[in-house]
């Protein structure tokens, strides 16, 4: 069984392309036959809002109340959540989208449960946000600095966990990141490979100027 966990939401924009598309590839392919989403929201979803989005009936959705990140100390309730529902399951391969999801997982799954876990690395928390706040005055930029650094020390213990944890590796969205992880946060080479299946596709010239 594929359990997938992700931290921000079936409504973003790449859900149902990188996460939904290559899960039920997956199954096409009968590389598993069941699948598990379990999906941290700051909002209630409507179930007609979840059968519009997983139409696929051996896909199974879970919602779990996202809180605000505000450091370590905030995750603890998400973590608590997901281990109530992971100890229905016996054996699974885990996979975690991004920095936050993966350290959630990383607490609360059972490690003598699970085949193997997978941690997708699809950016960089704490630089994106620095970046998103170079132009804001100088109360915001220095507490965005805070932000950037508490997001950057996540992504750094998380990443860097994956060294010691068994059948665990991370997935880099490009060479770039890899290599940014190898270099910055210390992450063996050999635990790190570069993402395929829900990198998406390139578009020609012609139709992106459509």
């Amino acid at each position: 069984m594929l359990i997938f966990v992700l931290f921000d939401g079936i409504k973003n924009s790449v859900f149902d392309g990188q996460v939904l598309r290559p899960m039920e590839k997956k199954l096409q392919k009968n590389k598993y036959k069941k699948a598990l989403i379990i999906s941290f929201e700051k909002e209630a979803i409507s179930q007609e809002v979840i059968c519009e989005k997983v139409k696929n009936k051996n896909i199974k959705l879970i919602i779990l109340k996202r809180f605000p990140y505000l450091g370590k100390l905030s995750l603890i309730a998400p973590i608590y959540n997901l281990k109530k529902v992971l100890k229905d399951y016996k054996k699974y391969d885990l996979v975690a989208r991004g920095p936050i999801a993966s350290y959630i997982c990383a607490k609360a799954v059972n490690f003598s449960k699970y085949n193997s876990f997978v941690m997708q690395a699809r950016g960089l928390l704490g630089c994106e946000y620095k970046y998103a706040s170079k132009n804001s005055r100088l109360i915001k930029k220095l507490i965005s600095y805070i932000r950037y650094w508490q997001l950057q020390s996540l992504e750094r213990n998380i990443y860097n966990k994956a060294n010691k944890l068994q059948n665990t590796k991370i997935e880099a969205v490009s060479v770039a990141l890899k290599e940014y992880l190898v270099t910055q946060f210390g992450v063996n080479t050999q635990k790190i490979s570069i993402a395929q299946d829900d990198i998406p596709q390139k578009f020609e010239k012609n139709i992106i100027t459509k």
